[in-house]
């Protein structure tokens, strides 16, 4: 297969991720832990996907230190109008009978 280089979105997004650190004045710097390094191998920037373990996160940055709020469905109360009434049955619609007939 060739090397076609780098895809254009991934471009984007290391471009997008240098304004964003230029713009901020911090650099992103996502090293790998000790473990996964060679012992000759300083630890360095590298390309590595941000996980859980790698992060070390203890808390939920979405929730505060309480917890999180359960926050009621307001879809949950019911509908809003009479279920459970009854529907007249006229038949089959003529359109559907003369098609059920001249098929036969």
């Amino acid at each position: 297969m060739p090397n076609l280089g780098l895809d254009k979105d991934i471009k984007d997004s290391q471009q997008h991720l240098k304004d964003a650190e230029s713009t901020l004045g911090h650099e992103l710097n996502v090293t790998a832990p000790a473990a996964k390094l060679k012992k000759s191998a300083a630890p360095s920037k590298v390309s590595t996907l941000a996980t859980k373990s790698e992060l070390h996160i203890k808390d939920d940055p979405i929730c505060g230190s309480g917890g999180c709020v359960k926050i009621k469905n307001p879809l949950d109360k019911g509908p809003e109008y009479p279920m459970g009434y009854s529907v007249p049955d006229f038949g089959v619609d003529h359109d559907v009978k003369a098609t059920q007939d001249h098929t036969k």
